[in-house]
């Protein structure tokens, strides 16, 4: 089990020291998975409002099989299959998904 999302970087894209050999479009399309791993953990800098949403959105890109995730992970040269399957083990082992923000309903604005 992860205890930080610092140790996707080498899980995913290898040594660093070894990561100089893959080109920018490569490591560009990477970064955009990496994000998505951060986003499902709540790692990102937002507002505790859009965080729910934010990991939510990840979640749901990163384990459904839709063709936009198909494609960026050929781009970063990573095979779908094993993207997605990690992605549901961290989901399912140590993902939560943040509290739902309250909503305002039902409150009367001055």
């Amino acid at each position: 089990m992860h205890e930080s999302v610092d140790e996707l970087p080498d899980v995913y894209f290898g040594d660093p020291a070894t990561r100089e050999r893959y080109c920018p479009e490569v490591c560009l399309w990477r970064a955009v998975i990496m994000q998505a791993f951060y986003d499902m953990k709540a790692m990102t800098l937002c507002s505790e409002n859009e965080r729910y949403h934010v990991s939510l959105r990840a979640r749901t890109w990163l384990l459904r099989d839709g063709s936009d995730f198909q494609e960026v992970c050929l781009q970063a040269n990573l095979n779908p299959s094993v993207v997605r399957e990690r992605a549901v083990k961290i989901a399912d082992e140590v993902v939560k998904l943040p509290p739902k923000p309250k909503t305002n309903k039902g409150r009367k604005s001055d």
